[in-house]
């Protein structure tokens, strides 16, 4: 169970919270909550920052005035939810007794494959749909370079979470929630108000991730 490995320090922090929850579950009631890949408000398209998906988007800033690739084949499923899901029903599921000594995972019931996304993103963004596919491979390699990552403002790390073949099944959460009336959204319904929101700020300091 240690001796796995994580693309980041962020995935690293929440493995080693999460053990240490599950040291005292016999001890304490805990509510343990696995959230998705966290985007901006579904009804307001904000977010604290630039990072994670986001970073399609300044790939897409980057290259709107050429022709566009797919970065990869694009088979892995891209499991996004909304912000104000993962507060709703965090709050939700910590007070009621319905979440007590439960894992559950906020994660959207229906994901797209990352083509899917990356294709919705860009035709909305740019106004235009990617043709031809560029192999991950490739990407990589270039976003191995420093300054071309630096240039193109996108972490080389975001590549690995195209490739990720996990599924995660949140029928348990959506049994605890059903009560609840919180429900989460799809990403069509919510990406048009994302990238509005990213169109209005994304020149504001305090929302871009400093890539090194």
């Amino acid at each position: 169970m240690f001796n796995q490995t994580f693309k980041n320090h962020y995935e690293s922090s929440k493995f080693k919270a999460e053990v240490l929850t599950q040291r005292i579950r016999k001890q304490v009631p805990v509510t343990i909550i696995r959230p998705g890949i966290v985007m901006g408000d579904s009804k307001t398209g904000e977010t604290a920052k630039f990072d994670g998906p986001y970073f399609i988007m300044r790939y897409l800033d980057k290259f709107a005035r050429f022709p566009i690739p797919y970065p990869g084949k694009g088979r892995a499923l891209l499991n996004l939810v909304p912000v104000d899901y993962i507060v709703d029903a965090t709050c939700y599921l910590a007070k009621h007794p319905v979440g007590e000594d439960k894992v559950d995972h906020l994660t959207d019931p229906h994901p797209l494959s990352v083509k899917q996304a990356f294709q919705m993103i860009c035709e909305r963004l740019t106004g235009k749909k990617p043709f031809f596919t560029l192999p991950s491979i490739v990407i990589l390699g270039l976003l191995s370079i420093p300054s071309f990552r630096r240039w193109l403002m996108v972490e080389k790390e975001t590549i690995a979470y195209f490739r990720l073949k996990a599924e995660y099944d949140c029928t348990q959460a959506f049994e605890d929630l059903k009560d609840s009336g919180i429900r989460c959204s799809g990403f069509g319904d919510y990406i048009a108000k994302a990238i509005d929101f990213y169109q209005k700020h994304r020149h504001d300091p305090e929302k871009m991730i400093k890539v090194r």
